[in-house]
């Protein structure tokens, strides 16, 4: 194994996972309750007329 000083940049080890750059820099975002109930009401909705 060749060992080395120098960091990859960011655009390397996204190519080699094949992300694209702005997925790794993506912070995910918590829920907060107002878009819960919302994901709740729809799945319910859903639930009760699935076409």
């Amino acid at each position: 194994m060749i060992e080395s000083n120098e960091r990859l940049s960011f655009s390397r080890p996204c190519q080699l996972l094949n992300l694209v750059r702005s997925t790794y820099y993506y912070e995910l975002q918590p829920a907060d309750d107002t878009q819960l109930a919302l994901v709740r009401e729809m799945d319910e909705q859903y639930l009760k007329t699935p076409q």
